[in-house]
């Protein structure tokens, strides 16, 4: 799950919880065991799919292993959705509204957008209103240092950022839907 370095850390701090990478490159059966014994531990608490940094959107038939192991063990899968970090990332994979495909099949998946689906704000929050089974986290909506944000709130963009969220979680009328994610180190 890409997690030793993380659980290690945990030994010493017991309110870090490790997130799980779910790997739809990683399918084979030994693979899908070991998660399942990761799992069991109760110390994952969550299985994170980077979308568009992999080339595979959440309907992908190589997600399912990950899906029913996370309706199993009642954790919830979280997508990266929205803008893509690197220029080697492809962001049709990280649309938001291929994740309303998955919360209508897997029901019994919670399902977590982080990013509210940057820059597609409305159709995330057309995801979360009309899936009772679909949150979005509002982290990582803007990337820089604090110098950086001093400048971008001079020119009006924090401000033009916050209302564009305002009006998505106004759309969905769930604001309890929504994540607090700071994204750090990146933002």
């Amino acid at each position: 799950l890409g997690i030793e370095s993380t659980l290690r850390v945990a030994k010493h701090l017991p309110m870090l919880h490790p997130i799980g990478v779910a790997d739809p490159r990683r399918t084979d059966t030994d693979h899908l065991q070991r998660v399942e014994r990761q799992l069991q531990t109760g110390k994952v608490k969550a299985l994170k799919g980077y979308l568009g940094y992999l080339y595979y959107g959440p309907d992908s038939p190589a997600y399912v292993p990950y899906y029913e192991l996370a309706k199993k063990y009642q954790i919830p899968v979280i997508f990266h959705t929205g803008d893509n970090y690197s220029e080697l990332a492809k962001v049709k994979y990280a649309h938001p509204l291929l994740v309303d495909e998955v919360a209508v099949d897997h029901r019994g998946v919670n399902f977590v957008m982080a990013h509210f689906g940057n820059p597609w704000i409305t159709d995330a929050a057309e995801v979360v209103y009309k899936n009772e089974n679909v949150w979005a986290d509002l982290s990582g909506l803007l990337v820089g240092d604090a110098e950086y944000f001093r400048e971008l709130d001079a020119a009006g963009v924090l401000g033009r950022t916050v209302e564009r969220v305002r009006a998505g979680i106004e759309y969905t009328g769930q604001p309890a839907k929504f994540l607090y994610g700071t994204d750090w180190p990146l933002a």
